[in-house]
């Protein structure tokens, strides 16, 4: 479906009909002045103008809704939000979110109704307060930022044109009477809509003597300021409305059977059956039930069919995300593996990996007869996927029971750090799973292993995010555990793995989840206090044993605070040294090394430290040559 937008030029003349997919749009947005309208003869004013299938709305102005709720209040049917020059620039000595809401429909709005509907789809949707009322003139175009930030939703859903017409449709009051939505004699309905989004019964307080400014009721008569006025009649008692521009005089309509007049006589109005009716928002909010929780989307969810327990979806996109060595890619090939078994088609795009290791597991595709089944892609490039992945998404192949593994990420988007490459890449990913397929892309973290290189527009995008982290240990093995790393649409399962490191197909599952990011937390800590550790043990050596605030002391001296030197004390009672009550000091505790790694060269250091220590007269020692018995004490 695709959407026209008129090209205005910097002196206000048409310049060009543009005509491109929604998802295009933020292109024109950026680099051009455009306008909603096409224009007849190219000349942009309300009588050449023909309103097409879009809204769009202008939210400029020290406002309520925010860029952050806008977006999520947009979120469940098809729309892009998108910010203007002067968001978050000071103006008028405010500085505040400015942005605009661009709405497609599934049809072209009517001329004669586009002005209310635009302002009651407003009010439906709760933002006809921060909105520029003034936009719904029948010739306005809107400038292009050229810094913009733009945020599609993720939903493919098209508001209908018929619901929205709803909005305006005649309302009934009760079983027998119904509002006359049209314009007869010299008279207006009780709920016609003024163009700045009021109705005759929001001004029902008004007395004989008093008038409220407005904009002409006349939507042929562009009056930019009010030119007319709503007072109420001292003969009939009825609300009128008059513009003093082009003299149009009208009357509110009212039906006998609903609101009785009585005698005014420059008193307010006695209503004699009820008050005039509240505008009915609530139906107006029915629209967004076509996008609510239903029953058959509760059994779809129930249903939900894992490709992997606990870590891939059928028809999801998962982001898998972890530091250089953790294990994405051999975990991730022994998975492809697993899912052969239950009967997937693998596709795996091995783009960041060595091709020794890719060689490897070549042989065992072979060897296990499943080169069907295995597509382990090492000779293409990005682009050459990408033009595939295009043609079947156009011809609309079902691609249920595969899937694709993108190893890494960045090589789809053409720059991982900027939001809109992102979202393009995220758009095809999307496109993919649409006709049935399944995509893991696998992404590396920041170099503070916390955080995944890129923008935030990767984690919106994905149905789950993943965090897989690993260490090593003793024995060259790895033990990796993939946990929830950020937005997750299902319920994730933690697991862990073990493999041997360099060993490609050595990956094998625990039966327990275990905590790789507390050990890695352990690890570091206990690198950061080796030197600490070293100097304790050998002023423990050297004295035998030492008070703690001795130790504490003599550490702070080195630059570690008491507090921290107390704690790493405390940490290590059992592994470096023993902790024993002072029977010299009282309330005082001692320590003495526990000497399990004592070596030749520690006795070095030992006896040297000694000796610089010994204040009696050097004794001269003869030894043979490659004697160590010095040492042996």
């Amino acid at each position: 479906m695709k959407f026209k937008l008129s090209i205005i030029t910097n002196n206000s003349i048409v310049k060009e009909i543009k005509e491109v997919e929604f998802n295009e749009i933020h292109t024109i947005t950026q680099s051009d002045n455009y306008s909603p309208f096409v224009f007849t003869n190219n000349k942009r004013n309300t009588e050449n103008s023909t309103p097409q299938n879009m809204l769009i709305y202008d939210v400029d102005m020290d406002n309520h809704l925010s860029l952050k709720d806008a977006v999520k209040l947009c979120g469940n049917f098809k729309s892009l939000v998108t910010t203007t020059k002067s968001h978050q620039v000071e103006k008028n000595g405010i500085v505040s979110d400015r942005y605009r809401i661009i709405i497609p429909l599934d049809g072209n709005i009517e001329k004669e109704i586009y002005k209310e509907l635009y302002l009651k789809f407003a009010e439906s949707m709760g933002i006809d307060t921060s909105i520029d009322r003034a936009c719904n003139d029948l010739a306005r175009y809107y400038y292009p930022s050229n810094t913009q930030l733009y945020f599609y939703s993720k939903s493919d859903a098209v508001l209908r044109y018929e619901d929205l017409k709803d909005l305006i449709k005649p309302k009934v009051l009760n079983q027998s009477y119904t509002v006359v939505n049209d314009l007869k004699h010299n008279e207006l309905d009780a709920y016609f809509t003024f163009k700045d989004g009021t109705t005759f019964c929001q001004y029902e307080d008004l007395q004989g003597n008093e008038t409220k400014p407005i904009r002409c009721f006349n939507q042929s008569h562009e009056d930019k300021h009010p030119s007319a006025f709503i007072g109420r009649s001292n003969q009939s008692g009825k609300l009128y409305a008059k513009c003093q521009s082009c003299s149009d005089l009208r009357f509110i309509s009212y039906e006998e059977d609903r609101i009785k007049q009585k005698s005014y006589n420059n008193e307010a109005l006695e209503v004699g059956t009820a008050e005039p009716m509240k505008k009915d928002n609530q139906s107006h909010l029915n629209l967004f039930d076509k996008f609510q929780m239903t029953k058959q989307r509760r059994e779809e969810l129930k249903n939900m069919k894992y490709v992997i327990d606990g870590l891939i979806v059928e028809n999801y996109h998962t982001y898998l995300m972890g530091n250089a060595g953790a294990g994405k890619t051999t975990i991730l090939l022994h998975l492809c593996f697993e899912m052969v078994k239950k009967g997937y088609k693998v596709f795996y795009f091995y783009l960041d990996g060595a091709l020794n290791t890719a060689s490897k597991v070549g042989e065992e595709i072979e060897k296990l007869n499943i080169e069907n089944e295995f597509k382990l892609l090492v000779d293409g490039t990005m682009n050459d996927y990408k033009d595939i992945l295009k043609s079947l998404i156009n011809s609309k192949t079902r691609l249920d029971k595969t899937v694709f593994i993108l190893d890494t990420f960045k090589f789809l988007s053409e720059d991982i750090n900027h939001k809109n490459a992102n979202k393009e890449a995220m758009h095809l990913i999307k496109e993919v799973c649409k006709i049935g397929a399944t995509f893991v892309s696998l992404g590396h973290t920041n170099k503070d292993g916390v955080k995944f290189s890129g923008t935030a527009e990767i984690e919106q995008d994905s149905d789950g995010v993943l965090k897989i982290s690993g260490f090593e240990d003793a024995n060259n093995t790895i033990i990796s555990t993939i946990k929830k790393g950020g937005r997750c649409r299902y319920d994730m399962k933690e697991v862990s793995y073990s493999f041997i490191a360099g060993d490609v197909l050595s990956a094998t599952k625990l039966a327990k989840v275990f905590d790789a990011e507390a050990k890695i937390r352990e690890m570091a800590a206990l690198n950061e206090d080796k030197p600490f550790i070293k100097i304790i043990k050998e002023e423990l050596r050297l004295k035998q044993s030492m008070l703690q605030k001795d130790i504490v002391s003599m550490i702070s001296d080195f630059g570690l605070s008491k507090a921290k030197a107390s704690k790493l004390l405390n940490n290590y009672i059992d592994k470096h040294w023993s902790k024993t009550q002072s029977k010299e000091t009282p309330n005082g505790y001692e320590y003495k090394v526990i000497d399990d790694t004592f070596n030749i060269i520690d006795k070095l250091n030992y006896r040297l430290k000694q000796k610089k220590e010994d204040t009696s007269p050097p004794v001269e020692v003869k030894t043979k040559e490659n004697d160590l018995s010095l040492f042996e004490a």
